[in-house]
């Protein structure tokens, strides 16, 4: 990161992202709000928004490539890259695209992540270290990587397909509330794998931990994971994942607090929906300066109408597991 752009934290990142999805007169609103709130993070917002339309050295989820779609890699159905062909695409995000892909040799079908990298030695560098990563991550609940590799503009990471895959909360209205737990306990498993191996992941979430046609667990996407202590790990994306399930000190100025406690905070947070259905009121509010202050603020107590078996010890598992303070937090997710 030169001198001249601004300090990139976890609320930056957030609040930038959610600006460049708004148009002209809902973004500028949003930033007088923030500004009313906050001139010096209007400022670095605004410092941000004034290169969003070219290529840009500030790496994060929603900046790492030209802005103008326009000047993205553009995808097809049919069109072989590597050694795959494209089917359909199965997913998107700021940095790329997913799609299910048929490989030749093996013939089998893969999930085929596509992430931009025009411009970003640092976005390319980091989505080829994912594979080398779950390399270290052998285990039945982790989706295992086959293969990876670059393009002009774009990075390719080849991963285990999940048949008729959903998110670990789509099952909490079709099955008991133990098997739910059951199914978390799995995912958790996985996650202190990672963590015994010496990585965390930072984006867990429901869409992060699929339940395949097969009933199990895999933990998927640790392309924003990074080894402890990983000196290059400067990329915004590595400290900043999903908002609702964002530990607060992944907002704070200094991103090098964020460590495994956060993949706790977000186990838990999933737990919760798991529990009771829903995340809490306040996580849901769209409105994103809410929803930082939020992050900070929430307790995760049992909504009013929560049955006997999801108070007690569970509720109490939740309350550490979500602790405002990473100190307060279970040492470890085993």
């Amino acid at each position: 990161m030169t001198a001249e752009q601004p300090a990139m934290t976890g609320q930056v990142v957030v609040l930038f992202g959610r600006l460049l999805e708004l148009d002209g007169m809902e973004r500028s609103a949003l930033l007088d709000r923030i500004r009313t709130a906050d001139a010096r993070l209007a400022d670095s917002l605004a410092a941000l928004l004034s290169r969003a339309d070219g290529e840009t050295a500030v790496f994060t989820d929603f900046a790492s490539a030209p802005a103008s779609p326009s000047a993205r890699r553009r995808f097809a159905a049919g069109e072989t890259i590597a050694h795959f062909t494209l089917i359909e695409p199965i997913g998107a995000g700021g940095m790329g695209e997913v799609w299910r892909a048929r490989q030749s040799n093996p013939e089998r079908d893969v999930a085929l992540k596509l992430i931009a990298t025009a411009g970003s030695s640092t976005a390319s560098a980091s989505a080829l270290r994912e594979p080398a990563t779950l390399a270290a991550l052998r285990h039945p609940a982790i989706a295992t990587i086959f293969a990876s590799g670059a393009e002009r503009g774009f990075a390719w990471i080849a991963m285990e397909y999940i048949t008729d895959a959903r998110p670990i909360t789509a099952l909490a209205a079709e099955r008991p509330l133990a098997a739910r737990l059951a199914l978390l306990a799995d995912a958790a498993d996985a996650v202190a794998h990672a963590h015994a191996a010496g990585f965390i992941h930072r984006d867990l979430k429901p869409s992060n931990i699929l339940i395949g046609a097969d009933g199990r667990v895999k933990v998927i996407d640790f392309g924003i994971a990074a080894a402890t202590g990983d000196s290059h790990a400067r990329n915004p994306l590595h400290f900043c994942g999903t908002p609702a399930y964002l530990a607060p000190e992944a907002l704070d100025a200094n991103p090098a607090l964020v460590d495994a406690r956060a993949d706790i905070r977000a186990l838990g947070v999933v737990l919760y929906e798991l529990a009771y259905g829903a995340l809490p009121p306040s996580l849901r509010d769209p409105d994103p300066i809410p929803l930082l202050r939020a992050i900070r603020e929430t307790r995760f107590d049992p909504p009013a109408n929560a049955g006997r078996r999801a108070r007690g010890d569970l509720a109490a598992i939740i309350a550490r597991a979500t602790a405002a303070n990473p100190g307060d937090r279970y040492r470890t997710v085993a």
